[in-house]
């Protein structure tokens, strides 16, 4: 999401962003300068410092999209999660896990279309917000230790949890690692398709296959 910020703003100024020099010039930008000791001949740091492109206007504008970003997903996602998770035992676990997927679904068809047509920076942060009201990740999380509770009694249910919690960190982990080794020779289409793709298998499953733990609901 950040790369794909970042990237919008270098074009929007007139910056280089392809692929094969993002973030060169700015890594550039960033670093001291080193000191011209021999008079006689400039530095090559001094050279490039007269085309080097001004990353400041980038970097400030990334910065105040990152907190709006963070300000309409932290607000719904809370709320959702706060009224959801202190429902479960009488809604059922299956609406938490189903929720996030449907917000998913809509998140990243939204940025398809976004990235598709160069939208503005606005749709990204509608996109995420309507991503937030059904409850995110987090809630899905919930559910996972919902059903662990439910199905599972001593040491068994320590282990689940610490499978659990050892999934969700290399699911978090790989894929960002995968994804940008991937933006640094391609675009965006792709990742957004297969995340879309995964998605909708993720829904599919807590649909029609994925029972529910409360008799009762």
């Amino acid at each position: 999401m950040n790369d794909l910020v970042v990237r919008r703003y270098e074009s929007r100024y007139g910056l280089d962003a392809s692929p094969s020099a993002q973030h060169k010039a700015c890594s550039q930008s960033t670093t001291t300068a080193i000191p011209n000791y021999y008079l006689g001949y400039p530095s090559s740091a001094d050279q490039h410092s007269q085309n080097q492109p001004n990353y400041n206007l980038v970097q400030r504008d990334a910065a105040n999209f990152n907190t709006k970003n963070s300000l309409v997903a932290l607000i719904p996602a809370l709320v959702t999660s706060v009224l959801l998770g202190s429902n479960c035992d009488i809604i059922g676990r299956r609406p938490l896990l189903i929720l996030p997927f449907v917000g998913k679904i809509v998140w990243y068809s939204l940025m398809l279309i976004v990235v598709a047509h160069n939208l503005s920076d606005t749709w990204l942060l509608i996109a995420h917000a309507i991503e937030s009201v059904f409850g995110s990740s987090g809630l899905v999380l919930l559910s996972a230790f919902s059903y662990i509770t439910d199905c599972t009694s001593g040491s068994m249910r320590t282990r689940a949890f610490l499978l659990t919690e050892g999934i969700t960190f290399f699911i978090r982990i790989a894929p960002a690692i995968a994804i940008g080794i991937w933006l640094r020779y391609h675009l965006y289409t792709a990742p957004l398709s297969v995340c879309l793709s995964l998605s909708v298998i993720g829904l599919l499953y807590a649909l029609f296959i994925q029972p529910e733990s409360i008799e009762n609901v």
